[in-house]
């Protein structure tokens, strides 16, 4: 190992390192702003800055609450007054669902016919709730004569069969002033529909086991129609029973 002699020295300090070393008290200066054209705010705009931050800075200042949004108008009850609107008048109801039948398009002077008879017989109906199922059973056989314009008479009159039954099955149970008038208004229309066959309405006639059948609930020994559930059809050229009438008694 060689000896201590032969290492080099530390570099000894001047005067001059030493006092490069000295830490000079405080801190820096910050550099000087850079010069910009925006100008200084103005007394008076400071004011205005501090007048804002009272109103919205301050945390005891309740935040405001959005506006809330209407309901839409269909969600709106109407309110009632004492005066009843054009469109809550009574019987206004009652005069659209009569447009219904206006509505049709119809060219046969007997589709006609029965349409006028129809809405004459139902504004005879002075009870709401006959009113809206007879119009029920009418609105379903009025018009028919479109969808069975390509139909042989003797598909017109199956057609009309079901038809007039589900008819009668619709007013069944509901007595009226019109109701005699109503059935033979439907019984024209159904035999101007079927071209060779006549349905006929016979309700509070006598029973005739050649032209009627019972139903269940009929009274074996009643001798009196009380309601008709199926039309009497004949031929029109030979008057030969087609289908009997189906009866209660």
């Amino acid at each position: 190992m060689s000896s201590n002699i032969d290492l080099f020295p530390f570099p000894g300090q001047s005067d001059n390192d030493e006092k490069d070393q000295v830490i000079e008290p405080g801190l820096p200066a910050f550099p000087p702003p850079l010069e910009t054209d925006v100008a200084p705010l103005t007394k008076a705009e400071i004011s205005q800055v501090r007048q804002l931050l009272k109103k919205f800075g301050s945390e005891k200042s309740a935040p405001t609450k959005p506006n809330p949004i209407p309901p839409p108008a269909s969600f709106i009850e109407p309110v009632a007054t004492g005066t009843a609107s054009s469109s809550q008048a009574p019987g206004s109801n009652r005069d659209l669902m009569l447009k219904v039948f206006d509505s049709a398009q119809i060219t046969e002077v007997w589709e006609v016919e029965a349409r006028t008879s129809f809405k004459a017989l139902l504004s005879e109906i002075e009870n709401d709730s006959s009113f809206v199922r007879i119009f029920a059973a009418l609105a379903g056989i009025f018009p028919l004569r479109k969808c069975l314009r390509h139909g042989t008479p003797e598909q017109k009159m199956f057609s009309a069969i079901a038809l007039s039954d589900r008819f009668l099955t619709g007013i069944s149970g509901e007595p009226f002033a019109g109701r005699k008038r109503l059935l033979k208004a439907v019984g024209t229309y159904f035999s101007a529909l079927s071209e060779k066959y006549n349905f006929l309405a016979m309700e509070n006639e006598n029973f005739s086991p050649q032209y009627h059948e019972r139903v269940p609930g009929s009274s074996a020994t009643g001798r009196t129609i009380r309601e008709m559930q199926g039309f009497l059809v004949v031929h029109k050229d030979t008057n030969q029973v087609v289908r009997t009438g189906m009866v209660l008694t």
